[in-house]
């Protein structure tokens, strides 16, 4: 407990260090004042726990001494050291915020007994804020796995249920809002070689500063190189394209130093239950070439295909397999394809060998990078297979392809 010690008398002063520093290791004087001003500058510097105080001190003196202090520091406690024994000067010490009263001469025990109180009650003090920062903590965790639930599809809910587990939290997003997905593209940048841990780690606490300055939001993880954020939309639908599309702009401009951003945007929700079509939209859209649509519509797709459509869309350029894919999305590799095909009558293999022969079209038309470049980029480790794939796809090889519809 670090403590200072304000008096005119230096005899007293003297008396008070000599005395504290003596009662517990822990207890220490940290520094000194001969007056008010003084007190103030040695506050300034560094604020002790507690503070011993005249309350007759020329120039600002006690009273005034501790109504400042009371103001401006709240958690110092005070404790005043005075001759005088009328009820009154304690009473009025008490009124500006002074934790007890001490007199002249001064009795160590007494000193001690005062010290003894301002100690219990900053433990006392220190133990409810570190109990709120716990159930601050722990209300976040359960909000960002509320969220996560509602995002990915974990945990199937009905509308009552959700609104239950969201009032619980304080989880304000009704009676609006809207998904965005957001996706680090470390290719285009020259921190291609960085860690996407740390950018997102520095794009999560952006992105959260960007949500709270534009209505409220969540930025939450969203695989390896992506974040979810969920925006806090007004009442007021016709103001939603509008602040959706400032959103975008503002989401898109916190890269740094040439990195590339992707983001995509859902259509606005006013049920909680709605959060997976929102983000499914978002991821979509995020995925697509630049300057088109998302190849199909995916909201009557089940949370499986669309988890396992989004996976595939972010993960094409790793040598995936279907065992992969089916982990992603916590189904058995037989379950998946059989789904996969119902829904969308396309087998899962398929499906990925058209998002990578579609990335190829993009990187072909460049015209930046050798065909055998392009083919590794995109998943194949074989030039010749992904050539011979690419004709039957396209009906043309990478190079004629290259001709056709590349630059002049």
């Amino acid at each position: 407990m670090r403590i200072a010690i304000v008096d005119d008398e230096p005899k007293i002063r003297r008396g008070l260090h000599a005395c504290i520093e003596g009662m517990r290791d822990e207890w220490r004087v940290t520094g000194t004042a001969e007056d008010g001003e003084s007190a103030l500058r040695l506050l300034e510097r560094e604020p002790p726990d507690v503070l011993l105080l005249d309350m007759n001190m020329p120039g600002m003196d006690g009273p005034a001494l501790l109504e400042r202090v009371s103001a401006d520091y709240p958690s110092v406690r005070c404790i005043v050291v005075s001759g005088h024994a009328e009820f009154h000067f304690a009473q009025n010490a008490m009124r500006y915020g002074a934790l007890d009263y001490v007199l002249k001469p001064i009795q160590p025990e007494k000193v001690e007994e005062a010290l003894r109180k301002a100690y219990e009650s900053i433990r006392r003090e220190r133990s409810r804020e570190e109990e709120q920062r716990y159930v601050e903590g722990s209300r976040r965790e359960l909000r960002e796995k509320l969220l996560q639930d509602l995002l990915f599809g974990a945990a199937p809910m009905r509308e009552e249920e959700a609104r239950g587990k969201a009032e619980k939290l304080e989880l304000e997003l009704l009676p609006r809002f809207v998904v965005f997905t957001l996706r680090v593209a470390l290719g285009s940048s020259e921190h291609g070689a960085e860690t996407a841990s740390g950018l997102l780690c520095e794009l999560k606490a952006k992105a959260q500063a960007a949500l709270e300055a534009s209505g409220g939001g969540f930025a939450l993880p969203d695989g390896a190189d992506g974040l979810a954020l969920v925006l806090r939309l007004g009442a007021k639908p016709a103001e939603d394209e509008a602040r959706i599309a400032a959103a975008m702009r503002q989401f898109a401009s916190l890269g740094r130093g040439g990195l590339e951003l992707r983001v995509g945007a859902g259509r606005p929700c006013e049920a909680l239950t709605e959060t997976a079509r929102s983000y499914a939209e978002a991821a979509a859209v995020r995925n697509a070439p630049r300057g088109e649509e998302p190849p199909r519509d995916e909201s009557g797709y089940s949370l499986v295909v669309r988890g396992a459509i989004r996976y595939m869309r972010e993960h094409y350029p790793r040598n995936i397999k279907l065992s992969d894919i089916a982990d992603s999305v916590y189904v058995h590799a037989n379950y998946l394809s059989e789904l996969f095909k119902k829904q969308t009558g396309e087998n899962v293999i398929d499906f990925l060998t058209d998002v990578r022969v579609e990335a190829a079209k993009r990187l072909i038309v460049r015209n930046e990078y050798k065909i055998y470049m392009v083919a590794d980029s995109v998943g194949f480790k074989e030039p010749r297979y992904f050539s011979q794939v690419f004709k039957k796809k396209t009906g043309l090889t990478p190079a004629e392809y290259r001709t056709k519809y590349g630059p002049p």
